[in-house]
């Protein structure tokens, strides 16, 4: 997927009649259309994880370091207990 800086229009691909017309800086590049249009395209990526499978690792890598990795088990921690957690939550 590209976006275009000037018109804000997003493309699937860059057309195979599109020129180049500069070089690539700071992650746009500009090209000429075959209709005459000027777009200044940037590829806009995806992201693979939603910010709440995000926020999911970092508790569970945080969980990792504070816990696991000093043999630790603190009450409370819904990974050091994920039976005593599951319990509260079906009483809520």
């Amino acid at each position: 997927m590209f976006a275009c800086k000037l018109c804000n229009q997003q493309f699937e691909v860059i057309p195979n009649d599109a020129v180049p017309v500069s070089q690539m800086r700071r992650g746009y590049q500009l090209f000429r259309f075959k209709n005459g249009e000027l777009h200044d395209l940037r590829e806009v990526r995806i992201p693979a994880l939603t910010l709440e499978q995000l926020s999911a690792r970092g508790k569970r890598g945080a969980h990792t370091r504070r816990h696991i990795n000093q043999g630790i088990r603190k009450m409370g921690c819904k990974y050091c207990f994920p039976d005593t957690a599951q319990a509260e939550e079906k009483k809520l």
